[in-house]
């Protein structure tokens, strides 16, 4: 009887330590919020005060999406490089649902281009290379 007890005081010790490493293991959804390298958080979204000036690109996004993590970098590098000709905004659609809706979001990622008049010039659904959105924003009379 006694071996029995022990036997199983073993076993709830083993299931215990199994339990505690997996929650370890996993990340909790917190950390994918909006921290990191390749976050998705956008700083503000007053892309509405360029319209008339130049065009926008809003690549809109959620932090739980891996492509859209993968996309971050992208947008960033062309954030940099066009950021006095292209008003460029990494939307997190978890805190701005209103333009999932405005922009009839189904999948994320998602790229609208805006021209300087502010209407729709392109909209895609997924993952763009760098060459493919600089290929975009040169069609758009951008240099």
């Amino acid at each position: 009887m006694k071996k029995e007890i022990k036997l199983f005081i073993i076993f709830i010790l083993i299931v215990i330590i199994g339990i505690m490493a997996w929650f370890k293991a996993v990340k909790p959804k917190e950390e994918y919020s909006n921290t990191g390298e390749n976050s998705v958080k956008e700083e503000t979204l007053d892309y509405e005060a360029n319209i008339g000036k130049m065009p926008v690109l809003l690549e809109l996004s959620s932090p739980t999406c891996g492509p859209c993590r993968k996309m971050t970098p992208i947008i960033k590098e062309v954030k940099e490089e066009y950021k006095d000709k292209v008003d460029t905004h990494i939307v997190d659609l978890t805190k701005n649902p209103e333009f999932g809706d405005k922009y009839k979001v189904s999948v994320v990622p998602t790229q609208v281009f805006l021209d300087k008049e502010g209407k729709v010039f392109f909209r895609h659904e997924g993952m763009l290379t760098k060459e493919e959105i600089i290929d975009i924003i040169n069609k758009m009379g951008v240099k």
